[in-house]
């Protein structure tokens, strides 16, 4: 697969998620704020941050470029993927065993209204159609990271700036997560989440750099 390709990849993730929080189409971030439309503001904000993915499409094209603004716009990727996780697909998959239950629970009772394409799973909360779509475009978005990023100069300042704006989101995201009643030794969704954002954060740490032509004798 080409460059394109994986820019191709990148750019409907952030043109997708830039018309689901800007225009709202399938009405889920007006059920998710208690069926009030999102200030104007809030809509620019978000599709400020969406477009960050539309530069690094961009940056998959051309990836010499900028690599320090490249890598630290990558950092933004894993904690995106699977923050998802934690929000729709742990407590889908897992239930109750998921933890963070009021979340849950509030999430159910703000869509409930809304179309699914998932079948129901007991009583565990079913994303909606814009997360479920968003899933596997945003799995294609990290591995099309991870080829970007193999072609960036494998510099200590590049890395520096992915591991300084990974580790403080994961970070951020971790303290959130693991805020539930019962504690995060008691609560798998957390720990499943945040296992994977490290895990996603060291593997594009590990490609950084390593496409490199070999040196000639």
């Amino acid at each position: 697969m080409t460059s394109k390709f994986f820019a191709g990849v990148v750019a409907t993730t952030g043109a997708f998620e830039m018309v689901a929080w800007g225009l709202d189409p399938l009405g889920v971030h007006t059920a998710l704020n208690d069926g009030k439309p999102m200030a104007p503001t809030g809509k620019l904000f978000t599709c400020v941050i969406n477009g960050i993915y539309v530069y690094l499409a961009k940056r998959l094209l051309s990836p010499t470029e900028g690599p320090a603004a490249t890598c630290a716009i990558s950092g933004f990727v894993p904690v995106f993927v699977f923050g998802q996780w934690i929000f729709w697909w742990w407590p889908y998959l897992l239930g109750k065993s998921a933890g963070t239950l009021a979340m849950q629970t509030e999430h159910k009772e703000q869509l409930a209204a809304l179309p699914r394409l998932l079948p129901a799973r007991g009583d565990n909360l079913v994303p909606d159609i814009e997360h479920t779509l968003l899933q596997p475009l945003s799995l294609l978005m990290l591995y099309s990271t991870g080829q970007l990023l193999a072609k960036v100069p494998g510099t200590a300042t590049n890395k520096r700036w992915f591991l300084g704006v990974a580790g403080t989101l994961t970070a951020l995201q971790s303290l959130f997560i693991f805020k539930g009643p019962d504690g995060p030794l008691k609560e798998l969704g957390p720990l499943l989440a945040v296992s994977q954002m490290v895990g996603a954060t060291a593997w594009l740490h590990s490609k950084i750099g390593t496409d490199r032509a070999p040196a000639r004798p």
